[in-house]
């Protein structure tokens, strides 16, 4: 196992941000625990070759971060698409141009989007929680939802969103409850969203939170 000082090394030649640093030295630690208690307290030796290990980590911080790897991942469904362009990506999804090319080729080492024979396709299988799927991350990915729900209030015709709210009492102990609902309905939306001629691709975000102090206990 590489010691904090070696991956010091790999991650200033890789220039992850702070947060990822934060991140692989929490699974640095966990890792280090887990391998003590499988031998009693002596490292068993590497789970994972390091190098790999620090790449899929990354990525997959990534992956959960920042909205635009699930977007082009439905970029694929749409009708039509031209998704060997780098371009195109960043076009169509107003990020930059090293933006688009560093998701897809992230995406396609993590085996969610694969291209065979000249066709693009996403592979559906489950985030790689064993890699951290923080919740740093996923709390960055919200905030990314949440700030391009504000954009779109602004710049997208009224014809072409939809931004509701209301504001009631209510039971805290409710919340776990209602969060289930709130998955179903995810789900009915985006299918029916799904029918038709498919050529944009849409978030739909839920947000349930207090707008009044609440004493936690």
């Amino acid at each position: 196992m590489l010691s904090w000082g070696a991956l010091e090394k790999v991650i200033q030649r890789e220039c992850y941000s702070h947060a990822e640093v934060e991140h692989i030295r929490n699974l640095h630690n966990s890792e280090k625990r887990i391998r003590k208690c499988r031998l009693g307290g002596r490292d068993s030796g590497p789970l994972v070759s390091n190098r790999s290990h620090e790449r899929m980590t990354a990525d997959a911080f990534h992956l959960v971060a920042d909205w635009y790897h699930f977007a082009i991942l439905n970029l694929v469904k749409l009708d039509e698409h031209k998704l060997e362009s780098d371009n195109w990506i960043a076009e169509t999804l107003q990020i930059t141009r090293q933006q688009a090319q560093d998701a897809k080729n992230r995406l396609l080492r993590l085996g969610y989007l694969k291209f065979s024979e000249g066709v693009w396709s996403r592979i559906e299988k489950p985030l790689l929680a064993d890699f951290g799927c923080s919740d740093y991350a996923l709390k960055q990915s919200h905030a990314q939802s949440i700030s391009q729900a504000k954009e779109a209030l602004f710049n997208v015709n009224l014809k072409l969103r939809n931004i509701s709210s209301v504001t009631f009492p209510a039971d805290p102990k409710n919340v776990q409850i209602v969060a289930e609902e709130i998955e179903n309905f995810l789900v009915r939306v985006s299918e029916r969203m799904g029918c038709g001629r498919k050529s944009a691709v849409y978030n739909l975000n839920v947000q349930l939170v207090p707008v009044s102090k609440i004493e936690e206990k």
